[in-house]
């Protein structure tokens, strides 16, 4: 049973460990909705409700998933790789020139999050 999470899990995870609650506000500031979801349950061998997308930006480069699909754009560099992480874990075949719609969706998707959340 694969599921999925990132770094942003662990504050949700965090809180569910300690039957705690994120704050709707903290010293007069309203906080950003928190977007993480607990693993708590895949810890308990249950399963949880996943991520839509998960995205991140890194000095490396940018990455966003959607289900088994995965798009990287290495830093500074136009073209696009993508990846069925399902059938090849190893990111070895490229993907992105089989599928440009898909590719071009996770591209408009990505650049949909990193506004939101005001990634570089």
């Amino acid at each position: 049973m694969t599921q999925p999470g990132y770094k942003i899990d662990i504050m949700a995870t965090s809180l569910d460990a300690a039957c705690d609650e994120y704050p709707s506000a903290f010293r007069g500031r309203q906080p950003s909705p928190m977007e993480g979801k607990s693993l708590v349950p895949i810890l308990h061998g249950q399963r949880r409700t996943g991520h839509e997308i998960m995205a991140w930006n890194c000095s490396r480069g940018r990455e966003i998933r959607t289900g088994q699909w995965k798009l990287v754009r290495h830093r500074d560099e136009p073209d696009r790789e993508r990846y069925e992480i399902s059938a090849d874990g190893g990111e070895i075949r490229n993907l992105a020139s089989s599928f440009p719609l898909r590719a071009q969706k996770m591209s408009e998707q990505y650049e949909t999050w990193r506004q939101r959340v005001g990634a570089k």
